[in-house]
């Protein structure tokens, strides 16, 4: 944000939208027993897009 690379009206609520992006897809289905653990390659992926998406979202 002080770089200036990103523009966010409301950080808490982006934050929570990037937690949520990494974590439904990987932790998430942990809690509730519905999956396996997902394997590094999975959990890159899911990281990767939420990363992706975020800054499609908020960059300048």
């Amino acid at each position: 944000m002080t770089a200036g690379i990103l523009s966010i009206e409301d950080r808490e609520l982006a934050a929570a939208q990037f937690l949520d992006s990494c974590l439904s897809m990987t932790f998430k289905p942990l809690l509730f027993n519905a999956t396996d653990r997902p394997s590094d390659a999975r959990i890159e992926h899911v990281v990767g897009t939420a990363v992706r998406t975020f800054l499609a979202a908020y960059r300048r």
